[in-house]
């Protein structure tokens, strides 16, 4: 049992362990959060920065306009979404490989 308190004296302390384990909270694309939104179980601290929608989702555009000998014009632009997740455990913040909905 971890003790509420303790004294050092000037010598002759008592050798204490505490471990401490990180409250961990995965923050998906799908799921986005601000800065301004509470945790869910401390509603006294906010997100941290760095985990909204434009932080966890990127969409990619390639332009491509193909022009046809007889002058006509076709759009043949690709576009790909680049998502990731985010790892918060109240004190840091740690994102996760980036994914793609690119078809090979």
């Amino acid at each position: 049992m971890l003790p509420t308190s303790y004294k050092f004296k000037a010598s002759d302390n008592d050798p204490i362990d505490i471990h401490l384990k990180h409250k961990v909270i995965v923050i998906t694309p799908n799921d986005p959060k601000q800065s301004t939104d509470k945790l869910p179980d401390n509603p006294s601290k906010n997100y941290l920065t760095g985990v909204s929608q434009n932080d966890l989702n990127e969409m990619i555009k390639r332009q491509i306009t193909v022009v046809r000998p007889d002058g006509n014009t076709i759009d043949a632009s690709q576009l790909i979404t680049l998502t990731r997740t985010a790892t918060l455990d109240e004190v840091m913040l740690m994102y996760g490989k980036e994914a793609s909905n690119r078809k090979q």
